[in-house]
C-alpha cells in the first residue's frame, strides 16, 4: 500500500508474547511463564522525522558527532519516527514502545536494529546504524524501514502479534551527515619532465566513497629518454590541491616534487592519513640467462605478481642468469649475500641445469629457488597418498603423464613430495596454494601440465 503522509494501521487480533529469558529490548522477564494478553487495537502514525517518506539525519545531528577534528559543538537531537495514536485494552500503567529495523533491501537482509524511546531515536543512532549498512558514504539511499510494537508492563514485555508483525513497513529516501573529512573523490599524478608538467596520470581507486576507501594507486613509467631530462612527481587533488612526496612517506601541501630513476613505479596514497609508498612494479619479471639465450625479453619462464612486489614462478635455468624488466634498463643480479638481489648486480647461478620454482621480494631486494626435482599429481583418487609423477622434458616445456582418476573428489599438483610447492585453483589459471581441482570422469588420462608460459595451465586427454 502506497504511503503519502501519515501510516495508519489498525491493529487486528493482537497477541502478546512474553520471551523465556529477555524480551527483543533486553529486559530481562519476572514471569518465564507466556503471558496473553488482549488489546481492541493499535493505530500508529509516522513521526514529524519521516514524513514524505524520507529520513535526512542532517536534521537531528551534525558532522561533528563523528569528526572531532571539526571546530564546532555536536549536536545531536531527537527524531520522532512513530508515534502512538490510538490504542485500546492496555493493561493499567502499561506503554507501547517500537523498534525499528533498516535495511538496504525489501528483505531486510542484515538489518540494522534501533529501539526507540517513546518512538524517537538520536540521530547518531540513525547514523551510526546508515553506516554500518552503507558506510560513510554522504551520499543519499534508498532503503526499507519497518517497526516492531512492544507492550511494557513493568518488567514484562510482549512482543504485539508476535514476531512476525511489522507496523509502518515503507521504503523511503535516507540521507545521512556528510562528515566531512579530508579527503576528495579524486586525485592525479602529475609527473614533471625537464622542470615542465608532463604527463597527468589519474590515479585509480575502488568504486567505495573515498571516505570508507581512502587508498589511491597510480602506475608512473619512467624511461631512460625521460630519465635524462630529470622525472618527478607529485599529487594533485580533484579541487587543485597539490601534495609533496617527502622522503618520510607523507605527503605534504608544501615542499618539492620527489624525483623518481629509470622504471616503473607502483605509488600507492592513503589521502585520508596523507602517506604515500612507491616501489617498482612491473606485472612480470623475465629470467634471461644461458637458458634462453640470455633473451632479456622472452615470453617463457617469467615471474608473475598480486601486489607488485612479492614475485613468484617457475623457470627452467642453465648455469647463469639475471632478473629483469623486459629490457635491460631495470635488472638485477647477486646481491652481498646468498638469497640477496643487487640493481645491475653480478650474474646468479645454479648448480645444475633444469626446472625451479622462485621466489622474489622486490621491496626486500630477496629471492628463493627451489629446483624441481619431481612433480606429479595427487588426489582423493590415491588416497592423498604418494603423487603420481609426471615426466619433465629436457627443457622443461614438456611435463606429461598418465593419472588414473576416479571421478569422485579432489585433486592438485605438488612437487618434490612435500606440501611445500604446489598447484591448485583453476585448469586454465594455477596458482600456487590454489584449491583443489575437480577430477574428471574416471578413467585413465594423458595430464599434461603447462608451466613456461603464464597462466599456468593443464590439460586432459582421455585415453
Amino acid at each position: 500500500m502506497k504511503k503519502t503522509s501519515i501510516f495508519l494501521i489498525a491493529l487486528l487480533g493482537i497477541g502478546f508474547t512474553a520471551c523465556d529469558d529477555k524480551s527483543d529490548l533486553g529486559i530481562e522477564q519476572v514471569n518465564p511463564q507466556e503471558a496473553i494478553m488482549q488489546a481492541d487495537g493499535l493505530t500508529v502514525a509516522y513521526g514529524d522525522a519521516l514524513q514524505g517518506a524520507a529520513l535526512n539525519i542532517n536534521s537531528f545531528a551534525n558532522a561533528a558527532v563523528w569528526n572531532t577534528d571539526i571546530n564546532t559543538p555536536a549536536e545531536n537531537k531527537e527524531a520522532q519516527l512513530i508515534n502512538v495514536a490510538e490504542v485500546t485494552d492496555l493493561p493499567e500503567n502499561a506503554t507501547v514502545q517500537f523498534m525499528m529495523q533498516l535495511a538496504k533491501d525489501e528483505a531486510y537482509t542484515d538489518p540494522q536494529e534501533i529501539s526507540l524511546t517513546d518512538g524517537k531515536a538520536l540521530g547518531s543512532a540513525l547514523g551510526n546504524a546508515f553506516q554500518a549498512i552503507w558506510g560513510k558514504t554522504p551520499e543519499a539511499q534508498e532503503a526499507y524501514i519497518r517497526f516492531a510494537a512492544y507492550v511494557v508492563d513493568g518488567k514484562q514485555v510482549s512482543r504485539l502479534g508476535g514476531l512476525d508483525r511489522w507496523y509502518g513497513a515503507e521504503k523511503i529516501t535516507i540521507t545521512p551527515v556528510d562528515i566531512q573529512l579530508n579527503i576528495e573523490n579524486s586525485y592525479k599524478v602529475q609527473t614533471i619532465i625537464g622542470g615542465a608538467d608532463g604527463e597527468v596520470i589519474t590515479m585509480s581507486h575502488s568504486e567505495k566513497h573515498a571516505y570508507d576507501d581512502p587508498m589511491f594507486s597510480a602506475i608512473i613509467n619512467v624511461t631512460p629518454e625521460m630519465n635524462a631530462q630529470g622525472v618527478a612527481w607529485e599529487i594533485v587533488s580533484e579541487s587543485g590541491r597539490v601534495y609533496y612526496p617527502t622522503a618520510e612517506g607523507t605527503l605534504d601541501v608544501t615542499g618539492e616534487p620527489a624525483a623518481l630513476g629509470v622504471g616503473s613505479y607502483r605509488v600507492e596514497a592513503n589521502m585520508l592519513d596523507k602517506t604515500y609508498t612507491i616501489g617498482l612494479a612491473y606485472e612480470t619479471l623475465t629470467i634471461p640467462g644461458g637458458a634462453n639465450g640470455w633473451t632479456v625479453d622472452a615470453a617463457e619462464w617469467r615471474l608473475t605478481t598480486s601486489d607488485y612486489n612479492s614475485y613468484y614462478g617457475y623457470a627452467w635455468l642453465d648455469g647463469e642468469f639475471k632478473f629483469a624488466t623486459g629490457s635491460w634498463d631495470v635488472n638485477w643480479g647477486k646481491g652481498s649475500a646468498d638469497g640477496a638481489l643487487a640493481r645491475d648486480g653480478a650474474n646468479l647461478t645454479v648448480a645444475e641445469a633444469g626446472l625451479y620454482y622462485i621466489t622474489l621480494d622486490l621491496g626486500a631486494q630477496t629471492y628463493t629457488i627451489t629446483k624441481i626435482d619431481t612433480i606429479g599429481a595427487i588426489g582423493d583418487f590415491n588416497g592423498w597418498g604418494s603423487q603420481s609423477n609426471l615426466t619433465i622434458s629436457d627443457n622443461g616445456q614438456s611435463i606429461t603423464g598418465t593419472v588414473s582418476f576416479t571421478g569422485e573428489g579432489g585433486w592438485k599438483f605438488r612437487a618434490n613430495d612435500n606440501w611445500d610447492i604446489n598447484l591448485g585453483g583453476s585448469m586454465t589459471d594455477l596458482t600456487p596454494g590454489g584449491d583443489n581441482l575437480t577430477q574428471p570422469a574416471a578413467g585413465d588420462y594423458e595430464v599434461s601440465l603447462h608451466l613456461a608460459t603464464l597462466p599456468y595451465t593443464v590439460t586432459l586427454t582421455a585415453k
